[in-house]
């Protein structure tokens, strides 16, 4: 999706020189005004999908196993979490160990450290997230993985990490399977999608399994103790209502973290049926509205909710959307009218109310009609007298 900033500039040149001499009357020079704008009347929407919230809930196996991969999993989550801000996602990533000693140890229930990482973190998140990594793969580690139990016990406990209008995405990072229904009762794989699915909307839920051995092709390393993750990818599969298709995401031996998680973030990206204009003070009367390149029709197609465009119907994440309008050109004075001139892009506009320009007193502002309306990116000089 590409927006763009409008960029208005005034240029403003109104001089008033009084002259005075001891024995003449002051005399008065009429200023000269030249507004210049630079329109920015077209906002296009390559691919009609975007993430604007996500709460990321990475369940990690911190057992002794997982010690070959902890830089891996270091360094692919510090550029995920750049990669996020870059694409201005307002995130969430909390990390929970996954793991338990046995069956009389309490499963974590909050996010190691007792905190999420957020976008606002700045310079100090490289050193977050090497604070909360620092666990994973220590000799005296938990072996046990209950990683679907612990998830159930931090979305229980820490409602506060969870925003109304931000997607949920729980992935799954292990390198054995989970075995909660050893140590803990309603385990089934079954009762753990209803749960998680029960904390938000189904739409907003996204789950995801970084495991061993699932994929064709992929093999597992017994010497190392690993494991296929069949528990994991199958909850991670049952808890994705949308992506049916994709949300398997099975680690082979030569895969990398960084691999995987490149494209997360744009991968559990949902539709979206608002678009807003982006471009100064939009004149939305002349707004049109295409899908696919098909002129859309308000009512029928959408809706107007201020400066924002509101489809009846979402549009396919592959859809394209463009919204063509021009922007209010309004004057930085009052002009004398009959002084108005208006170039664009250096050729003379005729004043003219069918392929020209008026001018709008009650808003001060040019009003362009026909065949002259200016393309997107022309540059409109207007200059004149100031009353």
């Amino acid at each position: 999706m590409r927006t763009r900033v409008a960029m208005n500039i005034a240029l403003f040149s109104a001089i008033t020189v009084l002259t005075a001499a001891c024995s003449k009357e002051p005399t008065t020079f009429v200023p000269n005004n030249v507004d210049t704008f630079t329109v920015d009347s077209e906002d296009n929407y390559s691919q009609a999908s975007k993430l604007l919230q996500a709460d990321y809930m990475f369940v990690l196996d911190t057992g002794y196993s997982m010690f070959n991969n902890k830089a891996a999993v270091q360094d692919s989550l510090l550029d995920f979490a750049f990669a996020l801000k870059g694409n201005d996602i307002d995130y969430r990533i909390g990390l929970v160990n996954g793991n338990i000693h046995n069956s009389s140890d309490n499963v974590a229930n909050t996010f190691i450290g007792g905190t999420y990482l957020t976008a606002g973190l700045g310079i100090s998140l490289e050193n977050q997230i090497a604070a909360q990594i620092f666990p994973v793969g220590l000799a005296l580690n938990q072996h046990r993985e209950v990683l679907l139990e612990a998830t159930r016990k931090v979305l229980s406990s820490n409602q506060g990490f969870l925003r109304s209008g931000a997607s949920l995405v729980v992935v799954f990072v292990s390198d054995e399977d989970d075995e909660s229904d050893t140590f803990f009762s309603n385990s089934s794989e079954a009762e753990y999608i209803s749960f998680i699915k029960s904390r938000k909307d189904s739409a907003l839920i996204k789950g995801r399994s970084i495991v061993k051995g699932i994929n064709a092709g992929c093999s597992v390393d017994t010497n190392q103790n690993e494991e296929q993750g069949n528990r994991l990818a199958n909850v991670a599969v049952g808890i994705d209502a949308l992506e049916t298709n994709r949300v398997n995401v099975s680690r082979c031996s030569d895969d990398t973290f960084d691999d995987i998680l490149q494209n997360l973030s744009t991968d559990v990206s949902k539709p979206t049926d608002v678009f807003a204009l982006q471009g100064s003070s939009p004149d939305i009367s002349s707004l049109k509205v295409y899908l696919n390149g098909v002129l859309q029709q308000q009512g029928a197609n959408y809706a107007i909710q201020g400066t924002k465009v509101v489809f009846n119907n979402k549009p396919n994440a592959s859809s394209s959307v463009v919204l063509r309008y021009q922007p209010k050109y309004i004057l930085s004075n009052k002009p004398n009218p009959s002084s108005i001139s208006v170039v664009v892009d250096g050729a003379s506009v005729s004043e003219s109310s069918s392929n020209g320009w008026t001018y709008s007193a009650g808003e001060n502002r040019i009003v362009f009609h026909g065949s002259s309306v200016p393309a997107h990116e022309s540059e409109v000089k207007v200059s004149y007298t100031i009353n």
